[in-house]
């Protein structure tokens, strides 16, 4: 993936994710772009789903009082498969994916 607008920012990769995940990446990284659907902070898990895309598994995750469905690879935490509904979590992410997830010690 190239950004036209600067041909220096560019993404590659193995599938289709692994491109969008490196190019966000590599934008953040250059302060050129920011959305609406960034997280970052303590977030209430409403949904979590397992799917498999392209061999790789993925987490689609909504949260509580939020309408937008996040993304994780497993790559980004490997106790995703054991996060439940109503769990407090840690979330950070570029837009609807997410690059940091971790249960929140609420103790």
């Amino acid at each position: 993936m190239v950004n036209y607008e600067d041909l220096n920012l560019n993404a590659f990769g193995n599938s289709l994710f692994e491109v969008r995940k490196n190019y966000l990446t590599v934008m953040s990284g250059n302060g050129g772009i920011s959305s609406d659907l960034d997280l970052e902070g303590e977030y209430i898990i409403s949904d979590i789903k397992m799917v498999t895309v392209e061999g790789n598994s993925q987490y689609y995750i909504k949260f509580k009082d939020l309408d937008n469905v996040y993304i994780a690879d497993i790559t980004v935490n490997s106790y995703l498969p054991f996060m439940q509904i109503e769990e407090v979590v840690q979330v950070e992410s570029q837009g609807s994916i997410i690059n940091f997830i971790q249960i929140s010690d609420t103790e």
